[in-house]
C-alpha cells in the first residue's frame, strides 16, 4: 500500500473531522493541509496553487452573485409568499407548492447551499405562522432543492465539471429527471404519512401578506430569464452570464446596493469548495483517489455499485458538505471503480453519488439540517428538550433517506433515464 496515498487520505479525513469538531471552514483547513502534504512529498507551491479551479470558482460566484441580488431585494421572498398564498383555503396544497417551487428555484440556479439556505429561511417561519412543526414543511423544500440539478446551479455545475475531468459526459437532463423521480416518490409518501391530506383547520396565509412586486423585483426576474436564455440558447458560460446579468442590475439605480449584494454572496461556501478542491487534487496526485477506488471496488459488484456509492455519499454528506466535500471526493473515483469492476456506467454512478449525498443534507450535522435547526431555535424559542428532540428527528430523517436512496440504487433507478 502506497504510504503517500494513505497519508493524503488521513489528511483529507482529518480536514473534514477538524472542520466539524471546531466548526471551522473546511476550505481553510484544506489549503493548510495541502501545504503540509506538499512539503512532505515534494509538491511545489506553484503546483498547489495550480490545483485551484479558477473556472469553477468564477462559475459559482457569477451565479451566487445574481441570486444574492434576488434575495437581497426581496424578489425570492415575494415569489415564495405569493405562491404560498395561492393555496387559499386549500392549506393541504402548501407543501406541494413549496416542493414544486423549490424544484424550479433549484433548476433556475439556486440549488446546493443557496437553495438549502432559502429552504430554511422560508419554510421555518412559514411553519411557525401555520402553527406546525418545521418537519411538516422544511423537508418539502429540501427535497425540492435536491430534485433540481441543472447547468445553472452548484450541484449541476460540479457534476458536469467533475465528470468531464474524469472523462465522463454527464447528461444533466437525465440527471434532473432521475433526481426528480426519486425525490417525488419520497415526497408523495412523506406528504401522505405527515397527514397533510387531513389538514383543514390550520391558520392560513392571506393574499394581503403577499406583497406586490416592485420595479426592482420585475427587473431581477427579467435578469434571471436573460441568464437562462444566455446559458441555454446562446451557450454562454453560466458564470460569465451571471456576472453580466448582475452588472446590469447593479448599475440600474434602486435595484439593490452593491455592498449588500456582494455581502450576501455565501463566501464561506466558495472558500470551502475552492479549498477542498485543492486538497482533493493533492490527494489525487498522491494516489489517494485510486486507493479509494480500489477499496470501494473490493466490496461491490456491477449490480450493487450504484447502491454502495449512493450510501457512501449519504454517509459523508451527513457530516459534511455535498458540494464542498462529497462530490469532489467520490466522483473522481468513478473511472477507477468501473475499471476494477470490469463494467458499469459512469453516469449512473455519478447520479447515485449526487442523489445519495443530497438526501442527508437534512442531517443536523450537514448544511440543510443545521440551517433548519438554527432557524427553529431563533423563531420557535424551544426548550432544551424540544431542541434535542428536533436534532434527533432530523438525524432520523437523514438515516431513512440514506436507506431509501440506496434501495433506489439496487432497483436501478439511477440508470433508468440514461
Amino acid at each position: 500500500m502506497d504510504m503517500m496515498a494513505v497519508v493524503s487520505l488521513v489528511f483529507l479525513v482529518a480536514a473534514i473531522a477538524l472542520g466539524f469538531w471546531r466548526k471551522l471552514n473546511m476550505g481553510i483547513i484544506a489549503i493548510f493541509f495541502a501545504l503540509i502534504l506538499g512539503r512532505m512529498f515534494g509538491v511545489s507551491d506553484s503546483n498547489i496553487l495550480g490545483y485551484f479551479s479558477t473556472s469553477l470558482f468564477l462559475r459559482l460566484l457569477g451565479v451566487m452573485l445574481l441570486f444574492s441580488i434576488a434575495q437581497g431585494n426581496g424578489t425570492i421572498e415575494k415569489i415564495t409568499k405569493k405562491v404560498a398564498s395561492l393555496s387559499g383555503a386549500a392549506v393541504k396544497m402548501i407543501p406541494v407548492i413549496i416542493y414544486l417551487l423549490f424544484v424550479a428555484i433549484s433548476l433556475a440556479g439556486a440549488g446546493g447551499p443557496a437553495g438549502l439556505a432559502l429552504a430554511a429561511i422560508i419554510t421555518v417561519p412559514l411553519a411557525y405562522q401555520l402553527k406546525i412543526s418545521p418537519l411538516k414543511l422544511a423537508p418539502a423544500a429540501i427535497w425540492g432543492t435536491c430534485a433540481g440539478p441543472s447547468s445553472l446551479n452548484v450541484v449541476g455545475i460540479l457534476a458536469s465539471s467533475l465528470g468531464a475531468e474524469s472523462g465522463i459526459d454527464v447528461n444533466l437532463m437525465a440527471m434532473f429527471i432521475t433526481s426528480f423521480v426519486g425525490e417525488s416518490i419520497v415526497f408523495i409518501v412523506w406528504y401522505i404519512a405527515s397527514g397533510w391530506l387531513k389538514m383543514e383547520s390550520v391558520e392560513q396565509l392571506t393574499h394581503e401578506q403577499a406583497k406586490p412586486f416592485d420595479r426592482s423585483n420585475w427587473l431581477t426576474l427579467a435578469a434571471v430569464l436573460v441568464l437562462v436564455f444566455l446559458t441555454l440558447v446562446m451557450q454562454v458560460d453560466v458564470g460569465l452570464a451571471g456576472f453580466a446579468c448582475s452588472f446590469i442590475l447593479l448599475i440600474i439605480p434602486g435595484v439593490i446596493d452593491e455592498k449588500k449584494a456582494i455581502t450576501g454572496v455565501p463566501w464561506g461556501t466558495l472558500v470551502m469548495i475552492g479549498g477542498m478542491g485543492i486538497l482533493i487534487t493533492m490527494v489525487e496526485t498522491l494516489g489517494g483517489i485510486e486507493l479509494i477506488s480500489n477499496g470501494l471496488a473490493s466490496i461491490m459488484t456491477v449490480d450493487t455499485a450504484p447502491a454502495v456509492m449512493s450510501a457512501t455519499g449519504s454517509v459523508m454528506s451527513a457530516v459534511s458538505s455535498t458540494t464542498g466535500v462529497v462530490m469532489p471526493t467520490l466522483i473522481p473515483t468513478v473511472p477507477g471503480i468501473i475499471e476494477s469492476l470490469g463494467g458499469g456506467n459512469g453516469q449512473e454512478l455519478i447520479f447515485a453519488i449526487t442523489a445519495g449525498a443530497g438526501q442527508t443534507v437534512i442531517s443536523p450535522l450537514s448544511t440543510g439540517g443545521a440551517l433548519v435547526l438554527a432557524a427553529y431555535g431563533n423563531i420557535y424559542k424551544p426548550s432544551e428538550k424540544e431542541r434535542s428532540k428536533m436534532f434527533v428527528e432530523l438525524f432520523l430523517y437523514a438515516i431513512a433517506m440514506m436507506i431509501v436512496f440506496a434501495v433506489f440504487g439496487l432497483i436501478g433507478l439511477y440508470g433508468w433515464f440514461i
